[in-house]
């Protein structure tokens, strides 16, 4: 009995919203009446119908304000430029590094931390590498698998070279999982 009160309880709700769903489209399409000293006249009240008529109307528009008439910047004059000059050496710029943090896992549980850096260096091919770390990670079944974080130190100039090397299938053992890796904000592990 319960439930067959909860059923028509529920067949009045939908009723309820129909209802409610079919005015909110009666207002939407509903023309508004404008009384004028002559008569009754109708116009639908659209939003669109009010932007045309506020664009008709004596209103100055909003690009003729004292800002817009302002030479607007050009996004060629923010372009950074990076120098590259092998000729000019009035300067010297300082080498910036940048780290490639990498997540390897699924690796045999006697992995040494040096077996990772000799495989990154062997990979590397014309790459520059500043340094290699490799962190042992503890792993939930560590009589079956190993994880590493390795963190590969390149130039800021090779980073993205160093992301697409690293991030490549072909780098890695067959059947290794390897992941960019994310290390934590507050400093935890």
């Amino acid at each position: 009995m319960q439930l067959h009160n909860q059923v028509d309880e529920l067949r009045h709700c939908q009723d309820e919203v129909t209802q409610l769903r079919s005015q909110v489209d009666e207002l939407r399409h509903a023309s508004v009446v404008h009384v004028k000293s002559d008569g009754v006249q109708y116009v639908n009240d659209s939003f669109a119908s009010k932007a045309t008529a506020l664009q008709k109307s004596s209103c100055p528009p909003v690009r003729e304000t004292e800002r817009a008439k302002e030479k607007p910047r050009s996004s060629a004059s923010r372009k950074t430029v990076i120098g590259a000059s092998t000729t000019n050496k009035h300067v010297a710029s300082v080498k910036t590094i940048r780290s490639v943090n990498i997540f390897v896992s699924r690796c045999h549980p006697h992995t040494a931390n040096a077996m990772l850096t000799e495989c990154v260096d062997g990979a590397k091919g014309d790459l520059e590498i500043h340094g290699v770390e490799c962190t042992k990670l503890k792993s939930r079944f560590e009589h079956l698998y190993s994880s590493f974080y390795v963190q590969v130190r390149v130039a800021s100039s090779d980073f993205q070279k160093a992301i697409d090397l690293l991030m490549s299938a072909e780098v890695w053992p067959s059947d290794l999982l390897v992941r960019r890796y994310y290390p934590p904000k507050n400093g935890e592990d």
